[in-house]
């Protein structure tokens, strides 16, 4: 929390009178180096139950805080939120996580969850308008 009140000042007290293009923000969020070198900013914003305009905003609003890592929701309102943005920004200006939900509690055979992964990005991905996502979180 302090560091994303740091962050808002910061970004408040610079742009005063002058609109802050998400760009050209000096974002001061801490990041984790991951084994494979993917650079893992550690504050998001998550788009948990937020309608499609809802969700357009606050990811427009968490990048021009410097905060690029977006937490989507898929299947939903959130997902097109964050579909709308991505039609005006470069995908690399978002760092994008999703999770993968649970398969039912029946499913038992590792080969139909697998099916289950597969079916989910093949639907969801284009629906997003992405190739890939950053992170890929199984439940």
């Amino acid at each position: 929390i302090v560091l994303i009140l740091t962050c808002i000042v910061a970004v408040k007290t610079h742009s005063l009178h002058n609109h802050v293009e998400h760009r050209n923000v000096k974002s001061s969020i801490p990041t984790w180096t991951l084994p494979n070198d993917v650079t893992y900013p550690i504050i998001a914003s998550n788009t948990a139950s937020l309608s499609a305009s809802q969700t357009k905003a606050m990811v427009l609003k968490s990048l021009s805080l410097g905060i690029k890592n977006i937490d989507v929701h898929l299947g939903g309102s959130e997902r097109d939120g964050v579909a709308q943005v991505l039609k005006r920004i470069p995908r690399t200006d978002l760092f994008l996580v999703t999770k993968i939900d649970k398969p039912p509690s029946d499913m038992t055979d590792p080969l139909a969850a697998a099916e289950l992964v597969r079916t989910t990005v093949a639907t969801e991905w284009p629906l997003l308008g992405v190739e890939t996502v950053d992170v890929l979180l199984l439940k």
